[in-house]
């Protein structure tokens, strides 16, 4: 499975975002907390599916716009769990995972391209 990491990426952060739905409209700790050790898991495989697409590219993963937009969704989700920590709302979930989800689904679902594409060769023969 080349993208087994993606899969996972992307089931954490739906099971996290429906967790943090369901700590908005019902108030219980539990799926609070159950959202961000679902993010912390959708954080590590993330993680992996970054570096998988690295080695694929031979380069770092923020090579390219994909990547890039792939790489900030990542560091969005990373500060996600920082205000569960601190004593503040944990909803915030609810509200910035959609955005995660976007920022991290498509780039990681395309192939990686090489870049900068290789120059154009022209030869010409000398029969005419």
């Amino acid at each position: 499975m080349p993208h087994l990491f993606l899969f996972l990426t992307l089931l954490a952060y739906g099971l996290s975002f429906g967790s943090y739905t369901r700590y908005l409209y019902t108030g219980n700790k539990l799926s609070g907390r159950l959202g961000t050790i679902f993010l912390g898991l959708g954080l590590l495989a993330h993680y992996f599916a970054l570096l998988e697409r690295s080695r694929g590219l031979n380069t770092v993963p923020y090579h390219d716009l994909y990547g890039s937009m792939s790489l900030f969704g990542w560091l969005l989700a990373l500060h996600l769990p920082c205000p569960r920590v601190l004593p503040s709302p944990a909803f915030r979930g609810a509200f910035v995972l959609p955005f995660i989800l976007v920022f991290s689904w498509p780039p990681t679902s395309l192939p990686p391209t090489a870049w900068p594409p290789r120059p154009l060769t022209v030869r010409f023969s000398p029969c005419m």
